[in-house]
């Protein structure tokens, strides 16, 4: 069978993709922040890890494609599929973070935050829920980022060495760790479970 060209596979994949829930991810990250600032808060960071895990846990959404091989007039393989789901789910993280950090920067000037840093933990999270989306679902993957986040927070306290939410922290660097670790975990699940049952088959 003669593969999908690009365009038309990106064309088939954006059909099929739920994207609203990243967008009201996204939105809801920003109103997080707005409504912290004008709450006049003095520390922002438990809106900070609300805005995070809001704009980041809704991007699982997107690989909820299991009915995208039956629908699909010429179904693309798993990988592309969902390699094309997941960049369709990042824009809105990106834009939300942009938006995030324009509220951060006018509510609170004298707080100089790591953007780099930042941008680091909130892609581990982003491909965490990316590769428990892949495993188990979405919704599961919804909630079982926050999950990690709060028990993460917890052994932190008692535990020197795990990925710190604090940006001043000075194991918040681990969160490099925690991505690198995502991202192998994703793309293991990109594999086609038909072709690694059935390695000869063509």
């Amino acid at each position: 069978m003669i593969g999908e060209s690009p365009r038309a596979a990106f064309g088939a994949v954006r059909k099929m993709t739920t994207v609203t829930p990243s967008f009201v991810g996204a939105v809801c990250a920003v109103g997080v922040l707005a409504v912290s600032a004008f709450a006049h808060q003095a520390d922002p960071t438990f809106a900070l890890v609300a805005a995070l895990l809001l704009s980041t846990c809704a991007i699982g959404f997107t690989l909820d494609d299991e009915a995208a091989a039956t629908l699909a007039a010429s179904p693309t393989s798993i990988r592309r599929r969902r390699s094309l789901a997941a960049s369709l789910g990042l824009p809105p993280i990106f834009v939300a973070w942009c938006g995030a950090l324009a509220v951060v920067d006018r509510a609170w000037p004298a707080l100089h935050i790591d953007v780099v840093a930042l941008a680091v933990e909130i892609t581990a999270l982003a491909l965490l829920t990316l590769a428990m989306a892949a495993r188990w679902g979405g919704a599961t993957a919804s909630i079982c980022t926050p999950a990690f986040v709060l028990v993460l927070t917890v052994f932190a306290i008692r535990f020197n060495g795990l990925p710190s939410l604090q940006l001043d922290s000075q194991w918040h660097e681990r969160w490099l760790l925690v991505a690198l670790a995502a991202l192998a975990w994703f793309i293991f699940e990109l594999r086609d479970p038909a072709a690694a049952a059935f390695p000869d088959r063509k």
